[in-house]
């Protein structure tokens, strides 16, 4: 399985599909540059070391999710439920986060330089070693 396609279904089969087939591959790093997953529930999915960049993951439930490691360069996430996911070390360069919920995310050593976060819930969150240098900061 290695089409942007054939991974965007097995996602659609839900977390325990999804996170069987990460553990069975735990060498392969999916990429899913440019796809369309506005709205999807990707709740306490293993996101781990994927390539997300340019991702469309508006209003996405991304809640318990594990995106350590993960490059969203660029990925649209406004509105997203991002609670309690962990985010440490995840390249956010560029990304829209406006309106999303990080609230207790761990986004220990994440790098934000230049990310849309108007808006964002921050409550709870670990911020340590973020990176935010000309980052659009929450009202």
């Amino acid at each position: 399985m290695n089409t942007a396609q054939d991974l965007v279904q097995l996602i659609f089969q839900g977390k325990d599909a999804w996170n069987q087939w990460r553990l069975e591959h735990p060498d392969q790093k999916p990429c899913l540059d440019r796809v369309n997953l506005h709205g999807a529930d990707l709740h306490e999915m293993d996101l781990s070391q994927m390539t997300l960049m340019g991702t469309d993951l508006n209003g996405a439930n991304l809640a318990g999710a594990n995106l350590h490691l993960s490059d969203l360069l660029g990925a649209h996430l406004r509105g997203s439920d991002l609670r309690r996911a962990d985010l440490s070390g995840a390249i956010l360069v560029s990304a829209d986060l406006q309106d999303a919920n990080l609230s207790h995310a761990n986004l220990h050593d994440v790098n934000l330089r230049s990310a849309n976060m108007l808006g964002a819930q921050l409550q709870g969150a670990r911020l340590d070693g973020a990176i935010m240098s000309n980052t659009i900061q929450c009202r």
